[in-house]
């Protein structure tokens, strides 16, 4: 059984709530388990949105992998125009990122418009590095 980062903090919690003696090699099983396996992934796109009409576009993806077996990928050009069914075109930056983040491992569906072409596609998530969580930073522009 494999458990996620807060199902096995949770798991972790009622154990010692309930008094159970659990052993040491255990508990540290589990808190190394949850450090060490990050608990957030994304499709590593960069997006950019045109600000008069709310397209969303792909600027930046990852290179594909030649493993995986769809060879389905975003390319730098794409329309972005649904994710997980949702049509992201009146969607802000936080509900957008939203759609694209979860378990790393899992899929998410997209669709992109890619010249004429409308392409569905599912796109694996990977962890994210740690660098690219957003951050609390002062943005200073010079005027």
């Amino acid at each position: 059984m494999r458990l996620r980062c807060e199902e096995r903090t949770s798991l972790v919690r009622s154990l010692v709530l309930k008094a159970a003696i659990i052993p040491l090699a255990l508990l540290s099983c589990l808190i190394f388990a949850c450090a060490s396996q990050p608990s957030v992934g994304s499709i590593g796109v960069v997006l950019g949105r045109d600000p008069d009409t709310g397209d969303v576009f792909v600027r930046e993806a990852p290179e594909s992998n030649p493993d995986d077996p769809n060879g389905q990928h975003l390319i730098p050009g794409d329309q972005l125009v649904m994710v997980a069914g949702v049509f992201v075109r009146d969607l802000s930056t936080k509900d957008l990122r939203a759609l694209m983040r979860g378990d790393p491992g899992s899929e998410v569906d997209v669709t992109v418009l890619r010249g004429s072409e409308v392409l569905r596609m599912k796109i694996k998530r990977t962890a994210l590095k740690s660098k690219l969580l957003p951050t609390k930073e002062e943005r200073i522009t010079e005027e």
